[in-house]
């Protein structure tokens, strides 16, 4: 087990998140950037949306995603996923984490390209 009480700082990790309609496109989206090495992990939460759209309010099921990476592969991926995302506009926030455990942060170097 992971010695969760000696976290450290991580200045070079990122979290990528973006929404899509189905789980169908979450899973490919998912698969595909784990292959290229985009993003050690991907994570995807079903959720409901309430927003904005072209004037009007919409109510939406969707599935959040949130893409491990670093601050290296955070461009490649941010070029890659405007490609690929089913949507007109795409959700990208990019977040930092503050901390994480030694483990966890060498894996995440080690499973990109």
């Amino acid at each position: 087990m992971t010695d969760l009480s000696s976290l450290i700082e991580t200045a070079d990790l990122r979290l990528l998140l973006t929404t899509v309609s189905t789980e169908v496109e979450a899973q490919q989206l998912a698969q595909a950037a784990v292959e290229a090495g985009l993003a050690a992990c991907v994570s995807i939460t079903p959720i409901q949306s309430c927003y904005r759209w072209q004037g009007a309010i919409a109510r939406e099921t969707e599935q959040q995603m949130s893409f491990k990476t670093t601050v290296e592969q955070l461009d490649a991926l941010q070029q890659w996923l405007q490609s690929q995302h089913p949507y007109a506009l795409p959700e990208c926030l990019v977040l930092t984490p503050i901390a994480s455990s030694v483990a966890y942060r060498d894996w995440l170097r080690s499973s990109l390209s």
